[in-house]
């Protein structure tokens, strides 16, 4: 979220009107992406996560027959071995794992 919320700023600073670029926190992400899928104005569904999470996205994306994009499962999974210079390992690994941060 932190990710989200800095682009949003830059988003801001650049000029983008209000309204366009929208970050939406919440404690409970169940109820409040629900009512968004099931608001007419929502057109187009994104979602990197779980498979679980997925599946239960696209069901509620069904209701309202949203066009969806996903990418489930990956976790970025990394090999260090032991004569590995465990800084460059742990910057290669961190850029791997957060390059597409905020999608």
């Amino acid at each position: 979220p932190l990710t989200a919320l800095a682009l949003a700023e830059i988003y801001r600073e650049a000029g983008v009107p209000d309204g366009v670029v929208n970050v939406i926190t919440t404690a409970k992400a169940g109820d409040t992406v629900s009512a968004m899928l099931h608001d007419a104005r929502v057109r187009k569904l994104s979602f990197t996560g779980s498979t679980e999470v997925g599946r239960r996205l696209l069901h509620e994306a069904a209701d309202q027959v949203i066009s969806c994009s996903m990418e489930l499962g990956g976790n970025a999974p990394v090999i260090v071995f032991d004569d590995a210079d465990l800084d460059t390992a742990l910057d290669g690994a961190m850029i791997a794992k957060m390059r597409n941060g905020g999608e």
